[in-house]
């Protein structure tokens, strides 16, 4: 892996022992933010160093999570002259590192037993299981060589393979080192040192049991492998970010406030709406003057109405004999201007009799002009298909050529007796002249041309309630 820092401890030329006050200031350089250090430290020292250290990152409180590993120079040492004595008692400092391999064959037990009898020894030294095999085979090459004309030693040695080590398996390379040897990976725990795998030079050949090595800080039977980098404490926020936060929250507070009131005006205005169509069947535009004529029921009387711009008459109370004054309901006649010498070719019937060449509109262009002139009270244009008359000009044009004819309103009073509206809703586009018998005491509303009618109710046979609430322009 990547290496974050390096140091070099000093150690007293007199005495040989390691400084004190180097291994202090050493703890104390390296580097402590997490974005650059790891938690995994490398001790290549001897034990009689590398304890002395622990010891002082202890008292230091150096990391309590540093991982630390070592070779076989201190890994695996037993305590020797109270090395240890100031681990408390069952501590895991979660010291990891490598050791020569024993193996636990009926001949490292034979040895085992026979160097405790004679020399007294509880257990092995580190490399005694390499010293011995170093013998064991040094002595089988030299009796095989002794035997075998034109081999020495050397050659014999170096063709060996001897699978029953107490080091385990050993073969010697072609320059006579050994190939691939095996070691044990020590971890310290509450009982001290034990052997949690087996690992060598060879890529991939390390077998190790996670779940029995005891982690610093972390204890034993971890079920995940801790990193080797420590965590990243989170940046703590800036002062303005901090201030800038409620502020915000308090902006889209007010933000949603504004939208709920909103949302609520809306919510009211839709309801009073609903409110007034259900209140108001809808409004109406009288295309021609409507003046009833009632009998009165006491002297039989006719009742004279005043219809002049400046008089207002609302209403009557009619009885049930009713029937409009035909006299006075106007219908006008549009007509356009033929090309002189074209004249001849219409119907003698559908000419205006002034001999200026006006042509009679067909009944339902006629009605169509008529309505558009009185809704948009003789102002503006109308579409007739592919025509379009112009009211302020009196002219109609061809929209697809540009030609234009001049068009004139003849206004004239025919014998129609219904009040004629005009709106999209058809169903009260004509009026019965016989009022119901149960509307006789209802008054009834004189219109001229052009009166605006807001209709609360429908009633059958067309007729309806309603105010007049617009005059037309004097």
């Amino acid at each position: 892996g990547e290496v974050i820092y390096s140091d070099t401890i000093r150690v007293d030329a007199v005495t040989g022992t390691i400084d004190q006050e180097s291994i202090e200031q050493t703890l104390a350089n390296i580097p402590t933010d997490p974005r650059s250090n790891s938690r995994v430290i490398v001790l290549p020292v001897h034990n009689t160093d590398a304890f002395p250290i622990l010891k002082t990152a202890r008292e230091m409180s150096f990391q309590p999570e540093t991982i630390w590993v070592g070779p076989s120079a201190w890994i695996g040492r037993d305590d020797v002259g109270g090395e240890l004595d100031w681990l408390p008692p069952y501590a895991s400092p979660g010291w990891i590192g490598l050791a020569p391999l024993r193996n636990d064959n009926e001949y490292a037990e034979a040895f085992k037993k026979k160097v405790e009898d004679e020399l007294e020894w509880t257990d092995l030294p580190t490399y005694a299981a390499e010293m011995v095999d170093s013998i064991v085979l040094l002595a089988k090459a030299i009796d095989i060589a002794r035997t075998s004309p034109g081999k020495d030693a050397t050659t014999v040695l170096r063709d060996m393979v001897y699978e029953r080590g107490i080091s385990g398996r050993v073969e010697f390379t072609a320059s006579g080192d050994r190939k691939d040897p095996q070691y044990s990976v020590l971890n310290y725990g509450p009982n001290g040192w034990k052997e949690v795998g087996v690992a060598s030079p060879k890529v991939g050949s390390a077998s190790i049991q996670e779940e029995d090595i005891c982690w610093a800080s972390l204890g034993c039977s971890v079920q995940e492998v801790p990193s080797d980098k420590y965590p990243v404490p989170k940046q703590k926020l800036p002062v303005w970010v901090l201030v800038l936060i409620p502020i915000i929250c308090l902006a889209l507070l007010a933000l949603a406030f504004k939208y709920w009131r909103s949302h609520r005006r809306k919510d009211e205005i839709r309801r009073e709406l609903a409110t007034l169509q259900k209140s108001v069947v809808g409004m109406r535009a009288a295309a021609t003057m409507y003046i009833p004529t009632s009998i009165l029921e006491n002297d039989n009387m006719r009742m004279k109405i005043d219809t002049s711009g400046n008089s207002k008459v609302s209403s009557l109370v009619l009885s049930c004999s009713l029937k409009a004054d035909s006299s006075l309901v106007s219908k006008a006649q549009w007509y356009w201007k033929e090309t002189s010498g074209f004249v001849d070719r219409h119907d003698p019937s559908q000419v205006l009799g002034d001999g200026e060449g006006w042509i009679k509109y067909d009944e339902f262009s006629n009605n169509t002009i008529e309505a558009a002139y009185m809704q948009q009270q003789g102002k503006g244009t109308v579409s007739l298909d592919p025509y379009v008359i112009d009211f302020d000009t009196n002219l109609q044009t061809k929209q697809s050529t540009g030609f234009q004819r001049e068009v004139k309103r003849v206004a004239g009073n025919t014998k129609d007796d219904s009040l004629s509206m005009t709106d999209t809703d058809p169903s009260i586009s004509q009026s019965s002249t016989s009022l119901p018998r149960d509307l006789c005491k209802e008054p009834q509303i004189v219109l001229l041309a052009g009166d605006v009618v807001q209709i609360s109710k429908h009633y059958k046979d067309s007729w309806a309630f309603g105010t007049k609430v617009r005059r037309p322009a004097a």
